[in-house]
């Protein structure tokens, strides 16, 4: 009597870049408005990044922190937060303070400061570096978010 035998393979595939382990967590804090706080929140996203992803962030990602936070340290009226998680290929990191928020828009992206100015080369930088960029004001909370990709050598090992 001739038999036949079949195998069925069920196979369940995960949305992309969902490696079915938890998220790395969020780094959450908050600081006063002054100018100390830029070295510290500095120190402390290095630290977390390094905890979590096992190596420490590259210079440029943490550049983008410290120009972010410098803005806000001096805008802000009291303090400010930073926020910053890992997505699947890249880092978010978003700067809320309770400053009054820019004026006007940002400078074209393709324009570099003048080299004679005190400041305003701190966005310039953020924008050359970063993926994305966007500001938002209301006048009483500006947020400054960005996220850039982690190229193979800065992307952190699957969890």
């Amino acid at each position: 009597v001739p038999r036949d035998d079949m195998a069925l393979l069920v196979l369940r595939v995960p949305p992309a870049g969902a490696s079915g382990l938890p998220p790395y967590p969020v780094y959450t804090a908050e600081y006063p408005a002054e100018v100390e706080s830029v070295p510290r929140a500095r120190r402390e996203f290095v630290t977390w990044f390094t905890d979590e992803v096992g190596q420490p962030a590259d210079a440029e990602t943490v550049l983008i922190l410290a120009e972010l936070v410098a803005n806000a340290a001096r805008a802000a009226r009291t303090g400010f937060e930073v926020h910053a998680r890992i997505l699947d290929d890249s880092i978010e990191i978003e700067v809320v303070d309770d400053g009054p928020g820019l004026t006007g828009e940002l400078p074209p992206a393709d324009v570099a400061p003048d080299p004679e100015a005190e400041q305003g080369r701190g966005l310039y930088l953020v924008r050359l570096m970063a993926d994305e960029l966007s500001i938002a004001s209301d006048g009483r909370r500006t947020r400054a978010r960005c996220r850039r990709r982690l190229t193979a050598a800065r992307r952190p090992p699957v969890r």
